[in-house]
């Protein structure tokens, strides 16, 4: 008797996700109070003495500062580490969003397990030039909202000001610097469940629990071999929408604690969860376009043309979701506007590569044409892997988070349904159906 590789039971899929994802939405609800709790922020203006920002070149001459904040340009050998360790032994310590220094803060708190590490929040000067008070506003909402920053700090000016006006319409602003976000939500307990989740697809992925000593890469593993392991087993695309959003969940669970909530290590391999999927569907459909080499149904000039199709289309995709993941992708302006729109009217803004990918994700599932149901699949696979690299955000509040993705989702099968309403009416009207 062979083993199976991978579950391919329809009603056993169904099942395993049924209990998971009933255990991943209680758990949500029992968080929401916790996260709740921990979205206390407070805004500093640049002249504020509580707040020093260091850049390893020079300190601070006045010690009654609150806030010690590294740049980015702050070096991170040994030496910095011990002159920032001393002015930091009872400061809170600003974990800077984009303009911050990663690795310096790691290697702090590495050496010294400091429990004062917050998230900030900085709009440079000469930044302003790119707002009016509506949109730095909504830029102040998200780092609130989508991403729980602790404190703001904004320059002196009138437009700063405005934005500010508005966020106090919106938030009860803090008048202390709020205490760095820690809790213990037993996370390995989560790891455990997202092995045994992803196990019971590929049981093979058992052996992923020799790997627990290294927690982090345990679970970027588990999350990464999952991706691949749930797609392949049901050709049902939205019961893999329900096997992802379960797996996100997991996901997050398992590195809910004080250094992932306040930035200090991210979910590692983030670009390989990216792309480890659609490599590997695509590698998949490569080798049965090429096994139809020797078929007389298949000209060797078409097959090559469609290889090339392929390899061109998972090139391009491929660099596009890469380059666009992180803090520092590039971002069009009629898709900000368009993202703005959304989120005036959601609160929230839905997943853009989402509402992209998982209605040719849909779509590919109803094509007639082996070929082009391939093509879209592939692209379709993007849009899952997203819903996992949502989750990977732990710092944002988890009902923010499961609400992003629900009205992503919901749009995206919205979406869905009008395209095939409108191939339906061409199909009818060309006869062809």
């Amino acid at each position: 008797m062979k083993f199976p590789v991978l579950a391919r039971n329809e009603v056993y899929l169904v099942i395993v996700t049924t209990v998971f994802l009933t255990l991943s939405v209680v758990s949500v609800l029992l968080r929401v109070p916790v996260d709740k709790s921990q979205m206390a922020f407070t805004v500093l203006f640049e002249d504020d003495p509580r707040v020093f920002f260091f850049d390893g070149s020079k300190l601070s001459e006045d010690t009654k500062f609150e806030l010690i904040v590294p740049l980015k340009d702050v070096p991170t050998d040994r030496k910095t580490v011990e002159t920032f360790s001393n002015l930091a032994k009872d400061k809170y310590v600003g974990n800077l969003e984009f303009y911050g220094n990663p690795e310096f803060i790691r290697q702090f708190y590495e050496s010294t397990r400091h429990a004062k590490i917050i998230k900030v929040h900085y709009v440079k000067p000469e930044e302003l030039q790119r707002y009016n008070a509506e949109t730095l506003f909504k830029r102040l909402w998200r780092a609130v909202v989508e991403r729980s920053v602790e404190v703001i700090v904004l320059p002196k000016g009138e437009l700063p000001t405005e934005a500010y006006k508005k966020l106090t319409s919106f938030f009860s602003i803090s008048k202390q610097i709020p205490e760095s976000s820690s809790v213990d939500f037993k996370n390995r307990l989560f790891g455990t469940l997202l092995g045994l989740y992803v196990s019971f697809h590929m049981p093979v992925a058992i052996f992923g629990f020799l790997l627990t000593r290294d927690y982090a890469i345990y679970v970027s593993l588990m999350s990464i071999l999952g991706t691949i392991a749930i797609f392949f087993t049901t050709k049902n695309r939205f019961l893999n929408v329900a096997q992802f959003l379960t797996l996100g969940i997991l996901t997050n669970f398992s590195l809910y604690s004080y250094p992932y909530i306040n930035d200090i290590y991210t979910f590692r391999g983030v670009k390989v969860s990216l792309v480890a999927l659609p490599i590997t569907y695509a590698i998949v459909q490569l080798r049965k376009l090429l096994s139809l080499r020797g078929s007389q149904k298949e000209t060797s000039k078409f097959l090559k043309l469609k290889i090339v199709v392929l390899l061109l289309t998972g090139v391009v995709v491929l660099a596009y979701v890469v380059l666009r993941s992180g803090n520092y992708g590039f971002v069009p302006n009629f898709e900000e506007d368009i993202r703005l729109v959304l989120e005036n009217i959601f609160i929230v803004r839905p997943r853009t590569k989402e509402l992209v990918f998982l209605p040719l994700l849909f779509f590919g599932a109803i094509v007639d044409d082996e070929f082009w149901s391939t093509v879209l699949t592939f692209f379709g696979t993007f849009g899952l892997v997203s819903i996992l690299n949502s989750f990977c955000h732990i710092k944002a509040p988890i009902f923010v988070t499961v609400y992003r993705e629900i009205v992503t989702v919901l749009i995206a099968g919205a979406v869905f349904v009008l395209l095939s309403i409108f191939r339906s009416l061409i199909l009818v009207w060309t006869h062809k159906r």
